[in-house]
């Protein structure tokens, strides 16, 4: 199992579990459609902020959990930390819309994740819970890639 998939897989049953659905590969409710659409939004951020990680957190200074976000997003607009800090994780995803797209991620991730977008259909929840997102799991999976 690779680095991506396993990602994939935490990232699901995480969002499972924060949503109290029971999910599987056999089950096909809307429910389940709706963990695999936010499981595509989560594994594109992780991997677009595992890049970040890479690009501007080596060395003395690495760049950890929100923190990565965090600074991607002072990076692209100079706002206040306070101000980034307070943001909700759905008003963060809305400031790097543009950049959350498969077209930017690495083209093992894109390959990836075009075997597994079927499932991520347009059956979204109608909101974004905060706990969803775990960052340390695209730390967890992602080192190594």
């Amino acid at each position: 199992m690779s680095n991506y998939s396993r990602l994939w897989e935490s990232i699901r049953i995480h969002v499972s579990n924060i949503r109290k659905i029971e999910t599987g590969y056999f089950v096909n409710s809307n429910e389940d459609l709706k963990v695999s659409h936010r499981t595509a939004q989560l594994f594109i951020l992780d991997v677009f902020l595992h890049q970040h990680r890479e690009k501007y957190g080596a060395g003395l200074f690495p760049l950890r959990g929100k923190n990565t976000l965090h600074h991607a997003i002072l990076l692209k607009y100079k706002w206040p930390l306070d101000y980034i800090r307070n943001l909700s994780l759905s008003d963060a995803l809305l400031t790097l819309q543009d950049e959350l797209t498969p077209e930017n991620l690495p083209e093992a991730a894109q390959k990836f994740l075009s075997g597994v977008l079927e499932r991520a259909s347009q059956i979204a929840f109608d909101d974004l819970l905060d706990d969803e997102w775990n960052p340390e799991l695209g730390e967890l999976f992602l080192h190594e890639q």
